[in-house]
């Protein structure tokens, strides 16, 4: 269900319509979780959704700061779609038992996403805040 709310936060929270930020947020997730590659998408889809699939990808040897850099480089709005993600994944992190994961998440929100979301989008930044807000009252209880 994550790629789909991803997707729906895109449409329906900031009003994005673009078919290949729509198409690559359900995909977001495809070539880090199945064997699919990247040549793959592109002959199913097209070059631009497999371009932006794969700047979402986050591969082991490249550091969290240099994966978020090259997404915001990349130009193809692929940063919009890797912030509604972030906020999904957010907004459900509390349902896990793991204290250290929800930390870990709040501290990376905080350090990379939050400043990524200013620069991107204020509705993206204020929900962010909120969530996180939500996660922090969550650990404290």
């Amino acid at each position: 269900m994550h790629p789909v709310r991803v997707a729906a936060a895109l449409v329906n929270e900031l009003e994005v319509f673009t078919p290949a930020l729509v198409c690559a947020a359900l995909l977001h997730d495809v070539i880090e979780d199945s064997p699919t590659t990247r040549k793959q998408i592109a002959e199913m889809f097209d070059e631009e959704i497999a371009e932006v699939v794969w700047l979402l990808t986050k591969l082991e040897d490249v550091s969290l700061a240099d994966y978020l850099s090259a997404i915001e480089a990349g130009g193809t709005g692929a940063t919009i779609v890797k912030l509604c993600d972030r906020l999904d994944n957010l907004r459900f992190v509390t349902c896990s038992p793991r204290i250290e994961k929800i930390r870990r998440y709040i501290r990376t929100t905080e350090t990379y996403y939050l400043p990524m979301a200013a620069r991107t989008s204020a509705y993206v930044h204020h929900q962010l805040e909120l969530v996180l807000d939500a996660a922090r009252a969550h650990i404290a209880s």
